[in-house]
């Protein structure tokens, strides 16, 4: 059984006019799966098929489209967010292509998308079935770039990634109008976006391990951990994330000039 969390924060006083960085404010989910709750939000996770919660992991046999998944209840986070970022400890025990470890979406509604597409969607897939099979991110949303899929594949590929254990942070930044993908806590890709979270709507279909609208079959894997901040995490937080793991989170410690002008150090850990 994972530790139980304790908080500490430490503020060293603030100074207008400095930018800050991410603080548990922008902490809007996380499943740590001792059990399928959600211990900031509160949406705790629907199990369906054979999907398990075992060994502190949310355990996903794999199989068809939309079988074996957990779902979620976030759709009003995603309607109220500008930028996010989605972190994910998990595994994959097989080579499949289009398996999502989490995809957040609104299937087709018929007469708005004359292809049947998911009308929006954000995903993280760590096999696209595409050359050279690299994990990629997308974003989707019919009011955004004229309805087109925006997705890290559109980029400089990231390397395809064995069957293995990994941390994926997604960020979707819309002040720097990125999207950018980090595996165990470096940068792998990026691509230019233009819009808001918010451009999804309040999404209807939040699963772990299957896809939105799609008949792509279902995550052969598990997953240890996932949050997901109302905010973009920058790449010293996501490094440092990395590091600590999924039993704690961690705001990096500010440089001296930070400390100068705001000093800020916020840590979220959890005693063993």
């Amino acid at each position: 059984m994972k530790s139980r969390i304790t908080q500490t924060l430490i503020g060293i006083g603030a100074a207008a006019g400095v930018s800050q960085a991410a603080t548990l404010t922008d902490l809007a989910h996380r499943w740590s799966f001792d059990d399928a709750s959600d211990s900031v939000g509160g949406a705790t996770a629907n199990l369906n098929g054979s999907a398990s919660i075992s060994g502190g992991s949310l355990m996903l046999p794999g199989g068809g489209t939309r079988l074996n998944y957990a779902d979620v209840a976030i759709g009003s986070t995603l309607a109220g967010a500008s930028s996010l970022t989605v972190e994910t400890w998990f595994t994959t025990a097989t080579n499949q292509d289009w398996s999502k470890v989490w995809m957040f979406g609104t299937p087709d509604d018929g007469p708005s998308d004359p292809n049947g597409d998911p009308d929006s969607y954000i995903d993280f897939t760590p096999r696209r079935g595409s050359a050279g099979n690299p994990p990629g991110t997308t974003f989707r949303s019919l009011t955004v770039n004229g309805g087109n899929e925006v997705g890290t594949d559109d980029a400089t590929d990231a390397p395809a990634l064995n069957p293995g254990s990994f941390l994926a942070t997604v960020v979707y930044d819309s002040d720097a109008d990125l999207i950018s993908l980090y595996i165990d806590g470096a940068l792998a890709d990026s691509v230019a976006w233009t819009g808001l979270i918010s451009d999804l709507g309040t999404t209807t279909e939040n699963y772990f391990g299957a896809a939105v609208g799609y008949g792509d079959g279902d995550l052969n894997g598990s997953i240890d951990e996932l949050r997901i901040w109302t905010s973009a995490l920058s790449d010293s937080e996501v490094a440092a994330n990395a590091l600590a793991g999924p039993g704690t989170i961690a705001v990096p410690e500010p440089t001296v000039a930070w400390l100068a002008f705001s000093g800020s150090l916020l840590l979220l850990r959890r005693r063993r």
